[in-house]
């Protein structure tokens, strides 16, 4: 990705607060939607399954 995850997504709610979203890149707005659909994927794993480690290494594998 080039950006840790964090990263991305400070920078992604710097441009929320300023409502820039003209100046986002394409690249930036790529990432921005697969980050949310990660987080959603995220949430809704934990919420329907309260088993953490082992969402997340099985979406580590599907996505990596």
């Amino acid at each position: 990705m080039g950006y840790s995850y964090l990263q991305l997504l400070s920078d992604l709610l710097k441009f929320q607060d300023t409502r820039d979203h003209a100046f986002m890149s394409t690249y930036l707005r790529a990432d921005y939607f697969h980050l949310t659909v990660i987080h959603n994927v995220l949430v809704l794993g934990i919420a329907l399954s309260g088993k953490l480690p082992r969402l997340v290494s099985r979406l580590v594998t599907v996505f990596l």
